[in-house]
């Protein structure tokens, strides 16, 4: 009992010292500089090290210096098909699969065209729900 309390003592004289790090600075991007929406709901980065950024008014590609923006286009199948992202995955085969509010969007990175997924009650192929 003696050593324990002879112990604790040692260690409440002892200072410590917290670790030291350099100067770490933060860059925050918003719609200021040219996301698509404050409201962020998804982060990736692929293998080409592009960071992907889904909100609720669709999806950025972050190279680092520009932010170039992905929307649904109702004129083009070839669209996001929704602006609201829930998820995006990188395959690591040069697609991200991109689930939205109304269905599922696969992103061809070489081609940069969408191909899109939504639930069809008549047809038991498809999606669960679009969700």
């Amino acid at each position: 009992m003696k050593a324990w309390v002879l112990y604790m003592i040692c260690l409440l004289c002892c200072n410590a010292h917290a670790q030291q790090f350099p100067n770490i600075q933060f860059n925050y991007i918003t719609e200021k500089e040219g996301l698509s929406s404050n409201t962020v709901t998804s982060i990736a980065q692929d293998e080409e090290g592009f960071i992907w950024v889904g909100t609720d008014d669709g999806m950025n590609r972050l190279d680092g210096y520009r932010v170039k923006r992905f929307y649904h286009n109702p004129a083009s199948e070839n669209s996001l098909v929704n602006n609201g992202i829930h998820q995006i995955v990188p395959d690591g085969s040069g697609s991200l699969w991109i689930t939205t509010r109304e269905g599922l969007s696969i992103y061809d990175k070489k081609t940069g065209a969408f191909r899109n997924f939504r639930h069809n009650p008549a047809d038991t192929t498809t999606l669960d729900n679009d969700q």
